[in-house]
């Protein structure tokens, strides 16, 4: 079964849930305490809380120079209707792909794998692979970013303890469990 709800008003009785999975989803939301609340109020006694979320990438200067310049891209497309950020976001893929796709896919090329991945974008294959990506930045109107502290901080106080986080280049991945 499939249904489509509010991830801060989710349509579930309490202590239903022995694990919940999120990906790509609390950071897009308007209050991430209150979705990681809701999670918990479904989530059974010592139910597991799957998830990925941004990173704010403080020690990847690279990327954390992507995420200013992504900030104040947003700041811009948010006065735009839907369809010109639509527009934009297909104008500016294949430039975004040949400044730092290709550049990541030479630096692999030399045997320099690990220097490679902390270029954003590293993984696009083709001008309009990456495009997915680019719409789930500029067309979402919320992009929360965390730090590995930043979030555990946040699952304490929303009702977790975290079982694991694990912050790589292209994110943070967190296994955490219910508080009772």
């Amino acid at each position: 079964t499939v249904i489509r709800a509010n991830a801060q008003s989710l349509p579930f009785t309490d202590n239903l849930f022995d694990a919940i999975y999120s990906y790509g989803v609390i950071h897009h939301t308007k209050d991430p305490s209150k979705t990681l609340r809701e999670c918990r109020r479904v989530l059974k006694r010592k139910g597991l809380l799957l998830f990925y979320v941004y990173s704010n990438h403080k020690k990847n200067l690279f990327k954390r120079f992507g995420i200013i310049a992504e900030n104040q891209i947003m700041s811009l497309l948010f006065l735009l209707p839907y369809q010109l950020k639509l527009i934009f976001c297909i104008g500016i893929t294949p430039i975004v792909w040949l400044i730092f796709t290709v550049p990541s896919k030479l630096i692999k090329g030399i045997g320099l794998k690990k220097f490679a991945q902390k270029l954003p974008l590293n993984w696009g294959t083709t001008p309009f692979s990456i495009l997915p990506d680019i719409k789930d930045r500029f067309l979402a109107s919320i992009n929360h970013r965390y730090s590995e502290n930043s979030i555990k901080k946040l699952l304490e106080k929303s009702g977790f303890k975290a079982k694991k986080v694990i912050e790589d280049y292209s994110g943070i991945y967190i296994a955490a469990e219910k508080i009772i």
